[in-house]
């Protein structure tokens, strides 16, 4: 099947799958699905991505349509830390890339506290209380499973192969841009001379109260029944940007919570193993993890 997708990016929260997608949609030979994280594998459901199951991938297809011309054709979903999703990409297509990005604990922690108002509150009111109380919004896991790299990049090798995994660590990618979009795009095979506009995307955000009350205000003029009305005709894609832009008018980029020594200690401390079998494992020193 031409239009079959062969490439998938199984993303983390907070790991910059977002920005990745965003890259790859600007490459001339690379189509990406308009919808970011059908979700179509897996356990990981939400309302739209339930028609997209492993008994009817016809409307999973459709996101793929006319793309014969395209040597790679991906999606970005939150497989990454699913093992059912995994079996289930194998079975679809056997030959598929995947492209993986790690990153630093006490950062990932950091961006996913300061990520959500509303999660800072369920998490505690510091950074240590929230690991411990902390469970992932989008896929109900606390933050250990999630930083299980080790556990779950050797999944992807063994259904997949070590060749074609590859694994990238998130300080290097956004450090050196260029580089390192140009290699991933050497190792899928394409043009590795062709640079998008590398903006920024999904950067931690928070609200902005005047702006949010009014555009409360604005949205309760508007009919129940037109609302329901709307969501049921317009497309997906078309209400993601919808939402995007109404998120972006309400709020304003932050730097993100800063955290002290004992936090990082903490942090390193209760990952130092994980780190440990994951340099092993990729043969790669990630010493600076532990030097945050």
């Amino acid at each position: 099947m031409k239009n079959k997708p062969n490439f998938f990016i199984p993303g983390q929260p907070r790991s910059g799958t977002t920005s990745l997608y965003n890259y790859f949609k600007e490459h001339p030979e690379v189509y990406m699905s308009e919808i970011k994280g059908p979700n179509a594998f897996g356990k990981n459901k939400n309302d739209f991505s339930r028609k997209f199951n492993t008994k009817n991938k016809e409307a999973y297809l459709k996101l793929f349509k006319g793309t014969e011309n395209y040597p790679i054709k991906g999606e970005a979903s939150h497989y990454f830390f699913d093992e059912k999703a995994i079996k289930e990409i194998k079975a679809f297509n056997p030959k598929a890339k995947i492209l993986i990005v790690i990153r630093n604990p006490v950062d990932i922690i950091k961006s996913h506290y300061s990520y959500d108002p509303q999660h800072r509150i369920e998490g505690g009111s510091t950074i240590i209380k929230a690991i411990k109380n902390f469970s992932n919004y989008s896929a109900g896991r606390d933050l250990k499973e999630i930083l299980r790299y080790t556990h779950y990049i050797k999944l992807w090798q063994q259904h997949f192969g070590k060749k074609q995994v590859y694994v990238v660590e998130f300080d290097e990618l956004m450090s050196n841009l260029p580089r390192e979009f140009s290699r991933i795009c050497e190792w899928l095979g394409i043009d590795g001379q062709f640079q998008p506009r590398f903006l920024k995307h999904n950067p931690s955000r928070k609200f902005d109260e005047e702006k949010l009350k009014e555009a409360i205000k604005r949205t309760n003029r508007i009919p129940v029944g037109l609302r329901v009305f709307l969501k049921k005709i317009l497309p997906r894609g078309t209400q993601e940007k919808i939402k995007g832009k109404i998120t972006d008018s309400v709020t304003i980029e932050e730097g993100g919570v800063q955290i002290g020594l004992k936090t990082k200690k903490y942090i390193i401390n209760n990952y130092s193993s994980e780190i440990g079998d994951l340099e092993k494992l990729l043969k790669k020193d990630l010493s600076k993890w532990k030097n945050k």
